[in-house]
């Protein structure tokens, strides 16, 4: 089985100034080196963006599609990625169509995540890894 959290999706899940700010005031080592990357990864892509509030957290969105799929909206569909197109090689082409003769589905495709619960998720795992670090002292 194939599962797709495509662009759409994880653009839904992003880390914005807000969320910035409440791993900062963790004051932990470790969530204060999550708080730097945050807000690289912010500055860098909010610049590269029209309009965004925010870094899109890709990878832990697609392990979360994994461990908790009851945050997520999906639907089967036939996906294929497009291989000669002159503008669209490498592309996803989802057949959204509601028509009795499409080709068969063969991927999960995510549609819509439901970010606060993720986020809630993300914090409890920064704080869960703040608790093993402080436990085990400080590193050499």
């Amino acid at each position: 089985d194939i599962t797709m959290a495509g662009l759409d999706v994880t653009h839904q899940f992003l880390v914005t100034p807000d969320r910035i700010e409440q791993v900062g005031g963790m004051g932990a080592p470790f969530t204060d080196m999550i708080t730097d990357l945050f807000r690289f990864f912010s500055k860098n892509y909010i610049s590269r963006h029209d309009v965004i509030r925010g870094a899109a957290l890709h990878d832990p969105l697609a392990v979360l599609a994994l461990t908790h799929p009851d945050l997520f909206e999906a639907v089967d569909r036939h996906v294929a990625v497009e291989t000669s197109g002159r503008h669209t090689t490498g592309m996803t082409v989802i057949d959204r169509r509601d028509i009795s003769d499409r080709e068969t589905p063969n991927v999960h495709v995510l549609e819509r995540v439901d970010d606060a619960a993720a986020w809630d998720l993300v914090i409890e795992a920064l704080v869960a890894a703040n608790a093993r670090s402080t436990a085990s002292g400080p590193q050499p």
